[in-house]
């Protein structure tokens, strides 16, 4: 049996209509998508309330060579506890006392650079949509892990020192960690 022309039109106009929305409907979801796994974080300032219960961690990792690996923890007090790994000259685990002027200048360093404001990763992107430049990396580079808590809020960053995208203020901060608590790496 064949169709009338009428009927054929009504077919075609619905595949069409059914098309649009299912075009429309793939581009809102595109669209939530990357706002969900690409989140701008830059309208939100570091604040750093005043007797907080704060830790700060800084961990380094090793290269495809001899780059120092260690963790550094920092309580409220200016407690260090250093845990040196691969490749770090002073080895095992160490504690020392900062002084509360360079606690409190590391601090300081946190909200001027607005730790929270910086992505959570500068590493290869899993999603190109969110970072095309994170494509452009050496390889065999070390990486840092960077945490601050405040009352019980973790941030951490992963720092993939390969990657030449990172912000200058977060490789400033990652050594200025270092030399407040005087790691000699």
């Amino acid at each position: 049996m064949l169709l009338d022309l009428s009927t054929m039109k009504r077919r075609h106009f619905a595949w069409f209509l059914f098309s649009i929305g299912a075009c429309l409907a793939c581009a809102v979801g595109a669209a939530l998508f990357y706002q969900l796994q690409c989140p701008n974080p830059a309208n939100i300032e570091t604040v750093i309330p005043d007797n907080a219960d704060i830790e700060i961690t800084l961990k380094r990792t090793t290269c495809f060579g001899e780059c120092p690996a260690y963790v550094l923890h920092i309580d409220g007090s200016g407690h260090v506890v250093y845990d040196g790994g691969a490749y770090a000259q002073q080895r095992g685990q160490r504690e020392g006392q900062m002084s509360q002027q360079d606690f409190h200048r590391l601090i300081d360093a946190f909200e001027t650079y607005n730790f929270y404001a910086l992505k959570a990763q500068y590493q290869r992107a899993a999603n190109p949509l969110c970072d095309s430049e994170a494509y452009e990396y050496w390889t065999d580079a070390p990486s840092v892990i960077i945490g601050l808590s405040v009352n019980g809020r973790r941030t951490e960053i992963e720092h993939y020192h390969g990657l030449r995208n990172a912000p200058p203020a977060l490789t400033e901060l990652e050594n200025l960690v270092d030399e407040l608590v005087q790691s000699d790496r």
